[in-house]
């Protein structure tokens, strides 16, 4: 099966995230990533073959599921990596069905919710992968979390606010977070409500909401609606939110980060690029990077013993979870 590549367009652009590299001398401790359990074949069994992965989420019980959006299902695994369940998604414009696949957020209880990335519609799905309702945001949507038990958290610019909080019935509860200050330079673009929020966020199962300055590397952490901490990079290699603009489209780069909690630890994927891009898994503890790691793929969950679950598409789309080693 060849690599898939997930075009997620609102109009040109390319997502982009940059290494990061200079961390100080006396803080640089040596981790390595030892595998333990990888899910997918180039052949065979379908169930364990992946068009493109574009999410991972975990239950209480941390099953695994798998968002494969090229062949729109999402695909559960029990935590020794063993198959249990395809939830297969109607493709359309109905109630019941998705139009584009990108994003999903799993409650503890197993509760699927499904962003159709374009019209701004949420998709709830129950336990056993049944069809619960559907609604839409009446605002552009570009990502969804997990923010407690029964609610989920929201990314898009609303009334001047860009998360924002829904029950899975579809009601909105809350809103916070001021967008982002768009650079002087780009102060011909100010009325495009993309370039005042980053393109993703990440949440943890301790309720907190981990939000990148597109514009600087600074990560902006919420906890019941407040901003609690930012986490600053002072690295010159990374690279902010990047215009272009032809006579006939406009190309944005944008600087994407996933972030992990687990205990006074953040793990924060940076995706190099150019010919032969190098990943980066950057290690924060106690708000301060401590390590760095070249790493194959992307990090998309964590689990309740910290190891960490990647997407990797080097020859066909799987997902591996390796142990953190201190060396």
């Amino acid at each position: 099966m060849k690599r898939a590549i997930f075009p997620l367009v609102i109009f040109a652009f390319f997502m982009t995230i940059h290494s990061i590299h200079g961390l100080p001398k006396d803080k640089n401790k040596k981790f390595s990533l030892k595998e333990d359990l990888s899910i997918g074949l180039e052949y065979g069994d379908e169930n364990f073959m992946f068009g493109g992965i574009s999410n991972i989420n975990l239950d209480a019980e941390e099953n695994i599921y798998v968002l494969d959006w090229k062949n729109f299902r999402i695909q559960k695994f029990d935590r020794m990596g063993n198959f249990l369940k395809s939830f297969v998604i109607k493709k359309g414009q109905g109630p019941q069905e998705v139009s584009r696949f990108p994003k999903m957020a799993v409650t503890p209880e197993g509760i699927i919710s499904i962003l159709d990335f374009g019209v701004n519609k949420i998709f709830v799905l129950n336990e056993k992968g049944e069809f619960l309702r559907s609604f839409k945001t009446g605002f552009q949507v570009s990502d969804i979390a997990p923010y407690s038990p029964e609610n989920l958290a929201l990314l898009g610019l609303k009334e001047n606010k860009i998360i924002h909080v829904y029950n899975l019935e579809g009601n909105r509860l809350l809103s916070f977070g001021n967008p982002f200050e768009i650079p002087s330079k780009y102060s011909r673009y100010k009325d495009m409500p993309n370039l005042k929020l980053p393109m993703r966020f990440d949440s943890s199962k301790d309720g907190n909401l981990f939000v990148l300055n597109p514009h600087k590397y600074e990560i902006f952490v919420f906890k019941d609606a407040a901003l609690i901490k930012k986490i600053k990079g002072k690295n010159e290699a990374f690279k902010p939110l990047w215009i272009g603009q032809t006579k006939e489209q406009i190309s944005i780069i944008f600087p994407v980060v996933y972030v992990l909690e687990y205990g006074d630890r953040l793990y924060v994927t940076v995706q190099g690029r150019g010919r032969y891009p190098q990943n980066k898994l950057e290690i924060f503890e106690n708000n301060k990077a401590i390590a760095a790691l070249t790493v194959g793929g992307f990090a998309y969950a964590i689990d309740k013993k910290g190891r960490i679950y990647f997407v990797e598409e080097e020859d066909f789309p799987k997902v591996v979870r390796y142990s953190l080693i201190d060396k």
